[in-house]
């Protein structure tokens, strides 16, 4: 294994790469480049092909960076590669927090005017932490980001600006955004709205066991009636 310099627009994203990034996701990793530049190597096999760190390609290339380090993998057969490509993604979330400690921490950042944004936190998950208060903590914390739409889906093209561009040579591998399909519609979520969504219809299965009248219920929570 070696390390190398990379143009991450020329890095070519795994065939069969199952992780899915959301749009936020690669805005908050490349905040997190611009504040403390890209000191991790992606992973990569002999042909430039991404193994580890799609992410962070994608972050790399909206930030406008012309290299990038690499760390190029010979070895592997095609069978280990699409099995690392797996590992890496899941290893890395089977780990938990100290929330004692992480909130101990954050606090110290703050009393310096340190910009926590920067950590990726939202601010339902770092009002979990500060309180040191894992029940609070917002559904779906830590899963994986909504998956691209399946087969027969209509995705907007690029130029809607929905999706995440994985460099030039790669950019039919795009990231759509969440989604709420409803009827002829197709109707683009932010990250605020997709985490609220979550949660009251959480709420609500949580009642009454069912997803039947979930809207009915919403429509008069915002419009109630005299």
């Amino acid at each position: 294994m070696k390390v190398a310099q990379k143009d991450p627009r020329k890095l070519k994203a795994h065939p069969r790469n199952s992780r899915v990034h959301s749009g936020q996701q690669i805005a908050q990793i490349a905040r997190s480049i611009q504040e403390f530049g890209f000191l991790r190597p992606v992973v990569v096999d002999e042909t430039d092909t991404i193994l580890a760190g799609h992410g962070a390609v994608m972050a790399a290339c909206q930030v406008g960076l012309k290299t990038i380090p690499a760390m190029v993998v010979g070895e592997l057969s095609p069978r280990q590669k699409e099995a690392y490509v797996i590992a890496d993604n899941k290893l890395s979330h089977l780990s938990t927090w100290d929330f004692a400690m992480l909130g101990e921490v954050i606090n110290d950042l703050l009393v310096q005017d340190f910009d926590i944004d920067v950590l990726g936190f939202n601010e339902q998950e770092l009002d979990a932490m500060l309180k040191e208060d894992a029940s609070i903590l917002p559904p779906g914390f830590g899963s994986s980001p909504a998956p691209a739409p399946g087969p027969g889906r209509e995705i907007p093209q690029e130029g809607a600006g929905e999706l995440v561009p994985l460099g030039s040579g790669i950019a039919q591998t795009s990231v759509p955004i969440p989604k709420v399909v409803f009827g002829k519609y197709l109707i683009p979520l932010t990250a605020e709205e997709s985490e609220r969504l979550e949660m009251e219809i959480k709420q609500y299965v949580d009642e009454y066991g069912t997803l039947a009248g979930f809207f009915t219920r919403l429509w008069s929570e915002v419009n109630p009636t005299d």
